[in-house]
């Protein structure tokens, strides 16, 4: 089952690749960011920092220290209707997204299991409390 709000999903990302190398990544606020080597990505990320969700995801999948974007790049588009803070576990679960699609892209181990523990770590480093419940939300298998 899906759940749209306002005929979009409350929550997701789509990530393609370019033949233009480095990365873009936009977001539903129209915030926009283009990051020529992913090696300058480098934590600690600012809390206002709209993009630290999809850098850190880089950095939990490996993306960051592996040649993979040397030949291609991608363009990234994030939304979440919900807002961040809510308590619905609206961090996490784009977080999840946006993890399972550069797994998708790099042939990574799309795992349930997988994704839920690098989403957890993708919380952890950017320094947000994450309950347990956070953690069964974004397990794909489990509703």
């Amino acid at each position: 089952m899906t759940i749209s709000l306002e005929s979009c999903p409350p929550i997701g990302t789509i990530i393609e690749t370019t033949e233009k190398t480095g990365v873009l990544i936009n977001d539903a606020a129209a915030n926009q960011l283009y990051v020529d080597n992913l090696t300058s990505i480098t934590p600690p990320f600012d809390d206002n920092d709209p993009f630290r969700i999809v850098k850190s995801a880089f950095l939990v999948t490996g993306m960051v220290h592996e040649n993979i974007l040397v030949s291609m790049g991608l363009q990234i588009q994030t939304w979440a209707h919900e807002l961040h803070g809510s308590g619905l576990g609206t961090s996490c679960i784009l977080a999840a997204v946006v993890v399972k699609g550069l797994l998708q892209i790099t042939d990574g181990d799309e795992s349930s299991e997988n994704v839920t523990r690098l989403a957890l770590v993708l919380e952890q480093l950017m320094g947000t409390e994450v309950a347990q419940h956070d953690a069964d939300v974004v397990k794909f298998d489990v509703p």
